[in-house]
């Protein structure tokens, strides 16, 4: 019984990722980005490899001390597609 209890009160969480602004009028990526703006992303791009490329940018923006929250906070205010 304690642990329904325990486990309704937990929260979930889904983020989404949305790079070419189907789910929200923006793109996440360039949302995400923006907590580390003097980084050239380019310089991280190889030819296809996108989520390669954010990987690492996601490595660098959580060595430079930002957490979950940070990135949570930058992605919640973006509207939603209407539909």
């Amino acid at each position: 019984e304690e642990q329904r209890e325990q486990e309704k009160e937990q929260e979930i969480l889904l983020a989404v990722f949305d790079f070419d602004e189907t789910v929200v009028n923006e793109n996440t990526d360039d949302r995400v980005r923006s907590l580390i703006p003097d980084v050239d992303y380019w310089a991280y791009y190889q030819h296809g490899k996108w989520t390669d490329m954010m990987d690492k940018l996601l490595e660098i923006i959580h060595e430079r001390g930002f957490n979950e929250e940070d990135v949570r906070k930058t992605l919640v205010d973006i509207p939603v597609v209407p539909g």
